[in-house]
Order: C-alpha cells, then structure tokens, then sequence
C-alpha cells in the first residue's frame, strides 16, 4: 500500500478519492455542531468525515516520506483543522485550496527531485 501511494498516479488517484467526501458529508452534518449535540457526539458522518480527512494525512505524509521533504503533509493538516473547528468550518475555500497545494505539490516535489538527481555529478 505505501508503495501505491508513494508513486505519483497513487498518490493522486488516493488523494482525490479521500477528499471528494470531505465535501459531500457537511452536506449531511457531518461537521456541524448542532448535529454533534443532537446526536451525544455520536454522529456517524463525522467519523467519516474524520477518517477521512486522517487518510489524507496519511496519504501525503507517505508521499512526504517518499520526496524526502517535511512539510507537504502539513497542508491537509491545517484542511483538517479548518474544516473541523466550529467557526473556522465557515471561512470557505481554506480546506480546498490546502488540498490543491497538497497535490501540486505533491506532483511538482517530485519533478524537481528526479531533476536534481538527474543533473548531479556522477562520481566514481
């Protein structure tokens, strides 16, 4: 499974799989406050909703793994955050645009590193 998700067409295909539900379940209350307490915290949506959002985590933290860089899993982090809190939930387009320079990055690290490795001096 990693290594699926450490290729660019896994890495993308996964991505894209776990974020469309990320915008269809608040349709369904998924992130909503009002839902939670009407439910005792129960709401099966928002654990969906969470596991979600936490495979999305995973998945760019392995493609971070496999880049050899730091900090491309912190975009769906700072997603997860904003699309979970109460009031950030209402800011629009945070989560989105986390989740597209997730995957442009994603795609573009990985270009500039089989660059770099392409143009080193070959040593004997």
């Amino acid at each position: 499974m990693k290594k699926i998700i450490a290729e660019k067409t896994g890495f993308i295909l996964g991505y894209m799989l776990l974020m469309i539900p990320t915008y269809i379940l608040p349709y369904f209350g998924s992130n909503s406050v009002l839902m939670g307490s009407a439910t005792s915290g129960l709401n099966p949506g928002f654990w969906v909703h969470l596991l979600c959002l936490a495979g999305l985590i995973y998945i760019a933290k392995q493609r971070t793994i496999n880049l050899n860089k730091d900090y491309l899993y912190i975009f769906p982090v700072i997603a997860t955050f904003f699309d979970l809190t109460p009031v950030l939930s209402s800011i629009p387009l945070v989560p989105t645009v986390m989740h597209i320079l997730t995957l442009i990055l994603g795609i573009a690290l990985e270009e500039t590193t089989n660059v770099a490795a392409e143009s080193a001096p070959v040593t004997d």
